[in-house]
C-alpha cells in the first residue's frame, strides 16, 4: 500500500511538473527603434525550433517555451526591418526595439540574375516600388511609369483599355528593328508584343504585359547601361526592365483586400462646325469654286445652292429647301438636327479593380496567394477590358542546405476593341468627319424619331462621308472580340554546398493563348460587300526557359569579398497559328463560322526559336570602399545566319565610395558620395523574323500554273545576318547629403550602335526588290539626373520631392554607303549626320492676302503650287530634354501627392488636324471651327486659305502648317489619402490597418502651341507623327479606393 502511495505520489509530482514546464511564458512587445511605434505581425521565434507567435495590434507577443524553461533565444523579424537575436536570461517579459534595415528598404535593387546592394552597384539601374505605381487603377503598369526613372520614356498607342504601351529607354539605337527593352518577369525573360500584328493583322489588339496585375508587382527596375544590362546579351541594347512581383514574409497570415471603382471621360474635345456652320462653309467652298472658273457671282451662288441642297443627304432643317439662290436661309429654316457626334461616341466608362491577397510564413515556408478582377470601360462604343488574375508564391526551406519553391501567375483577359476596316470603319473617325446635320436615328421634318413596328428607334445610315455606317450602330453590330489566357510560372530548387556556395535551377514555363474573333455584319458598314463575314484568329505560343547557375559569395578578412556566378541557360519558342473564315451569312444573329455558306481559304503557320547562352559575372569589393565588377555571356540564336550563329557580350564596371574614406569622415553634410563607371556590349535580335536569314520559296495560288502548284522566290538568304551590336559608355555619380534629406545621381552616357538591320534595296532584275543585312550605324548619347529629398521633416508633417530630367541626342553614322533616304510615309528623313527622328516638308508661308491662295517657301521666294514647295528639314521629332516631378505632402494620418511629367522641345505633327482643316478637299466631312477664318475678300488677314471644292491647292498637304512645338507639362495625377487611426484598429479586435484614398488621373496638359483636340499627345509616340484620328484618345479618370489589412 505504501509503495502504491509513493507511486501515485511520483506521478502527480512529473504530472505537476510537466503542466508547470509547459506553462512557462515568456511575454513582451514589439516595437520601432526610431518612432516608438508598435509593430503588429512582427514574428517572434524561439531560436533552433518551430515554435513561433506574432505580435498582435498593439505590438504585444506571448509565447510558450518548449524547453520548460526561460534559458532561450528569441528571433524578432519584420519585413524591412533588421532581425535580431534576444537571450531571454530567464525574464518573463522581454520588450525589444528592432531598428528599420534602411539597406532593405532603399538600398537593394533587383537586377540582372540576381540582387545588388545600390551603395556598391557599378551599373545604372532605376527602382520604381509598387506603392508608386499603384496610385491609379491600370489595365498595365507601364502606364503608371511614366515620368518616374530618368531616360525613359512611355508612350501608349491608344487610349484603348488594355492597349500596347511603348518604352523607350536611352533613345533608339535602331533604325528597323524593335527598339522595346527586354521584359523579364521573376526572372523570366518575355516580350511585349503584339500577337495580332505578328499573324498578319493590322489593327493593335492588346499589350501583353497587360496580363500581369500591377497589383501583384513589388518593384519596376530599369536597367540601362551595359554593366546592368549586358548579362542579357543578345536582347539587352535596348536596355532592360526587370519587373519582380510579390511573395511571402515571415509573420502570422495577413488578407489584404484592396477595392477601387472610378470612371473615365475624355477631357477636352475638338472644336467642329455646328450644322449651320458647316453647310455656310459648304456654300462659300461651291461658291469660290464656280467664281474661280469664271462665272459671275450671282451664277456661282444658284450653282453653289444646287450642289449644297445636294450634298445634304439627310436635311437638318425644317424646310424642304433651306437656301434661296443667293446661299441665304429662307425665311422659317431652322436646324432640326445638329448632333455633337463626339460627344455621342466618346461617352463616359466605369473602372472596376478588386483585389485580394494572403501572405505569410515562418523561417521554414514563405508563401503568397492573390485573385484579381479589373474592369474598364472604354470612352468609345464597345471598348472595354476586363482581365482575371491569380499568383501563387511559396518558398520552403526544406533542408538546412536545400531550398526550392514555385511561383505561378495565370490570366484571363477579354477585350472589346473597333472592328478593323480601316479608318473609314472607325466611329472615332466618322465622329469627327459626320457634319452635325447627320442625325443618330431616323427623324421626321419636325425632329420627331421614326420608330419602326416594335416601336423603337431607327438608326439613320444616311451620311455624306461614309455609305451605310453609323458610329454608334457599328459597334453593336460589328464584333472584335480577343480572349487572352496565360500562364507564367517558374520552379526553382537551391542547394548550398558549403558556406557561400550554392547552385540554383530554374524551369520557366510561358504560355500565350490568344483567340481573336471578328465579325462584320451582313447589312451596314464594311459587310455587305461579302453578304457578312467572320473571322477566327488562334495564336499559341509556348516558351520555356531551364537556367542553372552556380554562385559564390565569400568575404575574407572582413576586408575583401568575393562574389561570382557561372551558368547555362536555354530558350525555346513554339508559336502557331491559324486562321478560319468565311462570308455569307443568313442571319446577322448568326455569326459563327458554320452560319457562312461560303468559306474562305484558311491559313496556319508554325515557328520556332532557339537561344542558347553561356553566362558568368564576378565581383570583387574592397573594405566596402572599392568595387570591380565583370560580365560575360555568349548567345548562340537559331534566328541568324548560318555563318553568324553566335555572339559574344562583356562588360566592365566599377565603383569607388569617396564618402568611406578617412579624409571625408570630417566632412558632415555629405552623406554619401559614390563615382562609378562601366563599358560594355550587347545586343538586339528582338523584332526580327524567325526565318530572316534563310532563302524562302512560297506556295500559294498566286505561283500555280494551271492546275499544278506552283512556288515563287520570296526572300533570299544571308549567312551572314546577325543581330545588332551596341557598345555603351556610361559615368556617374551618386551622391546624399545632410543625412539624405538631399539625394541624387547624375549620369553621362554613349552608345554606339552597328551593324544596324537594314533593307538593302536590289536591281528590279533579282525580280526581289531588297534583302535584309547588317549595315548601318547611329549613336546616342546623352545626360541623366534624379534628385530627391524630404523637404520638410518636422513633428507630423513630412514633404519630399522627386524630380528628374533627361537630355539626349541621336546621329546616324551610317546608311549603307546612302547620304539619305527619305521616309515620305511618315514625313521624316533619314540622314547621315542627323537625327532619325527629323521631320522633312515644305515650310508653310501664309496665305496671299490678294487671292487666298496657300503659300509654301520655294528657293528665291513663295509658291501657291504645292509640286513646287522645296523640301526642307524642319527640326526632330525627339525632345531635347523630358522627365518628371512627383512631389507628396503628409501630415499625421493624411497623405497628398501630385505627379507631373514634362517634355521640353521637340516637333509633332498632328495629322487629325490637318484632316479637319481640309480647305475643300472633302465636301461631306466636317471640319475645325478655325475654318471659320477662311479667307474672303472681306477677311484677307488670316492664315486659313480660301475655301473651293476638292482643295485644288493642296492647302492641307503636309507642311510646317501642321508642325507643332512639343513642349508641353502634364498634371498627370493627384493622390489623396487617410488611414485610419490604430486606436480604432485595435477596438475591432480584427483589423490592421485600413486606408481609404482618391485619385485623379490625366488632369490637365498646358502647352506651349495651340494644341488642338484631344488631350493626347502621349499617344504620338516618340516619333511624334500622328495618324488620323482612328485611336481612341487618353480618357481622365477619378477613382475612389480603400485598402484593408486583417
Amino acid at each position: 500500500m505504501k509503495r502504491l502511495k509513493f507511486l501515485l505520489v511520483c506521478l502527480l509530482t512529473a504530472v505537476t511538473y510537466t503542466l508547470f514546464a509547459q506553462g512557462v511564458t515568456v511575454r513582451g512587445t514589439v516595437t520601432d527603434a526610431l518612432t516608438g511605434e508598435p509593430i503588429p505581425f512582427a514574428s517572434v521565434q524561439v531560436k533552433g525550433t518551430m515554435t513561433g507567435a506574432a505580435t498582435d495590434l498593439d505590438g504585444k507577443y506571448s509565447i510558450l517555451s518548449p524547453t520548460g524553461s526561460r534559458d532561450i533565444t528569441l528571433v524578432f523579424s519584420f519585413v524591412g526591418y533588421k532581425t535580431i537575436e534576444v537571450a531571454v536570461e530567464g525574464r518573463a517579459i522581454v520588450d525589444v526595439s528592432i531598428q528599420p534595415d534602411t539597406e532593405v528598404l532603399e538600398d537593394v535593387l533587383v537586377v540582372a540574375y540576381g540582387t545588388a546592394k545600390k551603395s556598391s552597384y557599378s551599373g545604372s539601374a532605376s527602382m520604381v516600388r509598387s506603392e508608386s505605381l499603384l496610385q491609379n487603377p491600370t489595365s498595365s503598369f507601364e502606364k503608371a511609369m511614366q515620368g518616374k526613372v530618368a531616360g525613359l520614356q512611355v508612350t501608349t498607342s491608344s487610349g484603348q483599355p488594355g492597349a500596347t504601351a511603348s518604352f523607350r529607354i536611352r533613345g533608339s539605337g535602331s533604325l528597323n528593328a524593335s527598339n522595346e527593352p527586354l521584359y523579364v518577369v521573376d526572372g523570366i525573360a518575355t516580350s511585349n508584343a503584339d500577337y495580332s500584328v505578328l499573324a498578319g493583322r493590322t489593327s493593335s489588339t492588346s499589350s501583353i504585359l497587360s496580363t500581369l496585375n500591377p497589383q501583384d508587382i513589388e518593384s519596376v527596375t530599369v536597367l540601362k547601361d551595359a554593366a546592368a544590362a549586358s548579362l542579357y546579351g543578345s536582347r539587352a541594347a535596348n536596355g532592360v526592365v526587370i519587373i519582380t512581383t510579390k511573395n511571402g514574409s515571415q509573420g502570422t497570415g495577413r488578407l489584404n483586400v484592396n477595392a477601387q471603382i472610378g470612371v473615365s471621360m475624355v477631357p477636352k474635345y475638338f472644336e467642329l462646325m455646328n450644322t449651320a456652320e458647316f453647310y455656310n462653309t459648304v456654300f462659300t467652298s461651291y461658291f469660290n469654286t464656280r467664281q474661280k472658273a469664271g462665272y459671275p457671282a450671282a451664277d456661282a451662288a444658284t450653282w453653289a445652292n444646287l450642289q449644297t441642297q445636294g450634298l445634304i443627304t439627310f436635311n437638318p432643317y425644317s424646310v424642304d429647301h433651306p437656301y434661296d439662290a443667293s446661299g441665304n436661309l429662307v425665311s422659317g429654316a431652322r436646324v432640326i438636327v445638329d448632333t455633337d457626334w463626339q460627344k455621342e461616341v466618346l461617352k463616359p466608362g466605369v473602372i472596376q479593380d478588386y483585389n485580394i491577397s494572403y501572405s505569410g510564413g515562418n523561417e521554414k515556408v514563405l508563401y503568397f496567394f492573390s485573385g484579381g478582377f479589373f474592369d474598364q470601360e472604354g470612352t468609345s462604343p464597345s471598348a472595354r477590358y476586363t482581365r482575371y488574375s491569380g499568383k501563387v508564391n511559396v518558398d520552403a526551406n526544406i533542408k538546412p542546405w536545400l531550398k526550392a519553391g514555385m511561383n505561378a501567375m495565370y490570366s484571363f483577359s477579354l477585350q472589346n476593341t473597333e472592328v478593323a476596316g480601316g479608318a473609314g470603319a472607325s466611329p472615332l473617325y466618322n465622329a469627327l468627319s459626320f457634319p452635325s446635320g447627320v442625325p443618330i436615328y431616323m427623324t421626321d421634318r419636325n425632329g420627331n424619331y421614326i420608330l419602326n413596328d416594335a416601336g423603337e428607334k431607327q438608326f439613320n445610315w444616311l451620311n455624306p462621308v461614309s455609305k451605310d455606317f453609323n458610329p454608334l450602330a457599328i459597334p453593336l453590330l460589328d464584333i472584335h472580340k480577343t480572349k487572352n489566357y496565360r500562364l507564367l510560372a517558374s520552379l526553382y530548387t537551391e542547394i548550398k554546398f558549403m558556406e557561400g556556395l550554392t547552385l540554383r535551377t530554374v524551369f520557366s514555363p510561358d504560355y500565350i493563348n490568344i483567340y481573336e474573333i471578328l465579325f462584320w455584319n451582313k447589312l451596314h458598314g464594311n459587310g455587305p460587300a461579302y453578304g457578312g463575314r467572320s473571322e477566327r484568329h488562334q495564336t499559341h505560343d509556348l516558351m520555356y526557359t531551364s537556367t542553372t547557375t552556380l554562385n559564390f559569395n565569400r568575404t575574407f578578412n572582413d576586408v575583401h569579398s568575393i562574389q561570382a556566378m557561372v551558368g547555362y541557360e536555354f530558350w525555346h519558342s513554339t508559336r502557331e497559328y491559324a486562321l478560319a473564315q468565311g462570308t455569307n451569312f443568313a442571319f446577322d444573329f448568326m455569326t459563327e463560322l458554320a452560319a457562312a455558306t461560303s468559306a474562305l481559304a484558311p491559313s496556319s503557320w508554325t515557328s520556332e526559336e532557339t537561344l542558347k547562352s553561356y553566362i558568368a559575372r564576378a565581383e570583387y569589393s574592397y573594405d566596402n570602399k572599392y568595387f570591380i565588377s565583370g560580365s560575360f555571356r555568349r548567345d548562340g540564336s537559331s534566328v541568324f545566319g548560318a555563318d553568324n550563329k553566335w555572339g559574344n557580350f562583356f562588360s566592365v564596371g566599377g565603383s569607388w565610395r569617396i564618402d568611406q574614406e578617412s579624409f571625408m569622415q570630417d566632412i558632415d553634410w555629405i552623406s554619401s558620395l559614390k563615382l562609378r563607371s562601366s563599358y560594355g556590349t550587347s545586343g538586339n535580335n528582338l523584332g526580327l523574323g524567325r526565318y530572316q536569314s534563310l532563302g524562302i520559296w512560297a506556295a500559294g495560288a498566286n505561283y500555280n500554273y494551271g492546275p499544278y502548284p506552283g512556288f515563287g522566290h520570296t526572300q533570299f538568304a544571308n549567312p551572314n545576318l546577325g543581330w545588332e551590336k551596341q557598345a555603351m559608355f556610361n559615368v556617374g555619380v551618386d551622391f546624399g547629403f545632410f543625412d539624405n534629406r538631399l539625394y541624387g545621381t547624375l549620369e553621362f552616357f554613349h552608345k554606339t550602335s552597328k551593324d544596324l538591320l537594314y533593307q538593302f534595296p536590289l536591281p528590279s532584275s533579282h525580280g526581289i526588290s531588297s534583302i535584309m543585312m547588317n549595315l548601318a550605324k547611329v549613336k546616342n548619347y546623352g545626360v541623366e539626373l534624379e534628385l530627391g529629398g524630404d523637404i520638410i521633416r518636422s513633428g507630423d508633417w513630412v514633404w519630399s520631392a522627386d524630380f528628374n530630367i533627361s537630355s539626349s541626342r541621336d546621329e546616324i553614322l551610317d546608311l549603307a554607303g546612302n547620304d539619305d533616304v527619305v521616309m515620305s510615309d511618315t514625313k521624316k528623313i533619314w540622314k547621315v549626320g542627323h537625327s532619325q527622328y527629323e521631320f522633312y516638308m515644305p515650310t508653310w508661308m501664309g496665305v496671299d492676302p490678294s487671292n487666298g491662295n496657300p503659300l509654301w517657301k520655294k528657293e528665291g521666294g513663295t509658291t501657291s503650287e504645292f509640286s513646287q514647295a522645296d523640301y526642307e528639314i524642319q527640326g526632330r521629332a525627339t525632345p531635347w530634354a523630358y522627365g518628371g516631378l512627383t512631389t507628396a505632402l503628409s501630415w499625421k494620418n493624411f497623405s497628398f501627392s501630385l505627379m507631373f511629367y514634362y517634355n521640353l522641345g521637340g516637333k509633332v505633327y498632328d495629322g487629325i488636324y490637318a484632316e479637319l482643316m481640309h480647305d475643300g478637299a472633302n465636301a461631306g466631312k466636317n471640319l475645325h471651327k478655325d475654318a471659320l477664318d477662311a479667307w474672303t475678300p472681306n477677311n484677307t488677314n488670316t492664315n486659313v486659305p480660301i475655301y473651293i471644292n476638292s482643295n485644288p491647292n493642296l492647302a492641307n498637304s503636309e507642311s510646317t502648317r501642321f508642325l507643332y512645338d512639343a513642349t508641353y507639362l502634364k498634371l498627370k495625377n493627384i493622390n489623396i489619402s487617410y488611414t485610419l487611426p490604430k486606436k480604432w484598429m485595435v477596438k475591432t479586435g480584427i483589423l490592421s490597418d485600413v486606408k481609404i484614398y482618391a485619385n485623379i488621373d490625366n488632369i490637365f496638359t498646358c502647352f506651349k502651341d495651340d494644341w488642338k483636340g484631344y488631350d493626347d499627345i502621349d499617344i504620338y509616340g516618340i516619333g511624334g507623327y500622328s495618324r488620323v484620328a482612328i485611336s481612341m484618345p487618353l480618357s481622365r479618370t477619378f477613382t475612389f479606393g480603400v485598402n484593408v489589412v486583417f
